[in-house]
């Protein structure tokens, strides 16, 4: 597969025998919901669809959670017409969910504190969305939700896939055949979570030197070469961050292994291909727990655990 190709690799396979039917949402029976002004439109039939659906591929301990979560309006599932479809994809979809992302968008507005879960209206005429994808999407947006919620505990009850992923990073930019001290890989995670919870920016300078800290020790990399990696990791974080469309896939091309070591990461570290862009997890480390989600859904007891944040 080419990298180009591999931007485009997001593919919840649609299985008939998971498919749930959702209801319509007609004039008669619609709530209006508006988000920047533009209407998005549920009702209670859809809500209580919406969390049937979820159950089947989510956590069994956090289903009061989601419950509570739908029913409260904090988690909001809603039908979009054709333009404000256009309107969600040209202003507010982040570039994990374009490509063949199809049928269902989400996001967190972190000032509203609630989920929007948008399915495209093209569905309502079909009468289904894949009750896999639903949870993918929603779990995705909860994790981002749950960092925002409560940092601190978020960080005690995800460091562990953190370092794992984190680890795998830098041991495979670097070769430094595992031997990375744990404090080090967990100091700079701590300073990638500082600037996404606004405790800081960040710094070219305390970026670079908080990698050559972890890694200089071992690396079988000549110092020269060692260096290079880390400016690249450091253009690629600066320059992918706040990018979108045509300009995140320029830096991406113009740093292309340190995308790829990102991906390579996942599945060293979790066993899977992760089914995304990577780029977000260099400025924004509750990305990796939000793949963990969209990937493993109910299983994964990290994914479980940052629920229980939320509420």
């Amino acid at each position: 597969m080419s990298y180009l190709e591999d931007l485009k690799e997001i593919n919840f396979k649609f299985k008939p025998k998971q498919m749930a039917a959702l209801p319509g949402v007609t004039k008669k029976d619609r709530e209006i919901i508006t988000y920047n002004g533009v209407e998005f439109y549920t009702n209670e039939i859809l809500r209580q669809k919406f969390i049937m659906s979820l159950m089947k591929h989510t956590p069994p301990k956090a289903h009061n959670t989601i419950e509570k979560l739908v029913n409260e309006k904090k988690l909001i599932p809603a039908f979009l017409t054709s333009s404000t479809f256009d309107w969600y994809r040209k202003n507010k979809s982040d570039t994990e969910q374009d490509g063949k992302f199809n049928g269902v968008l989400g996001f967190y507005s972190p000032t509203e504190k609630r989920i929007f879960i948008l399915i495209d209206a093209g569905y309502k005429v079909l009468g289904w969305v894949p009750d896999e994808h639903l949870a993918g999407v929603t779990l995705h947006e909860a994790m981002h939700m749950a960092a925002k919620v409560d940092p601190k505990k978020y960080a005690q009850v995800n460091i562990k896939p953190w370092y794992d992923y984190y680890n795998t990073f830098l041991d495979q930019v670097f070769i430094t055949n595992g031997k990375i001290d744990k404090r080090a890989v967990v100091e700079w995670v701590t300073y990638l979570y500082g600037f996404e919870t606004r405790k800081h920016g960040l710094s070219g300078g305390d970026y670079g030197m908080l990698i050559e800290k972890a890694v200089k020790p071992h690396t079988q990399l000549s110092h020269n070469e060692m260096v290079n990696r880390i400016v690249q990791i450091i253009k690629y974080a600066f320059g992918t961050y706040g990018a979108h469309g045509n300009q995140l896939i320029r830096v991406i091309k113009d740093y292309i292994n340190v995308y790829r070591f990102l991906k390579i990461s996942y599945r060293k570290a979790f066993g899977w291909e992760a089914r995304t862009l990577a780029y977000q997890e260099l400025f924004t480390p509750s990305e990796v727990i939000c793949i963990l989600a969209s990937m493993e859904l109910g299983k994964n007891k990290y994914v479980s655990d940052s629920l229980d944040i939320i509420l």
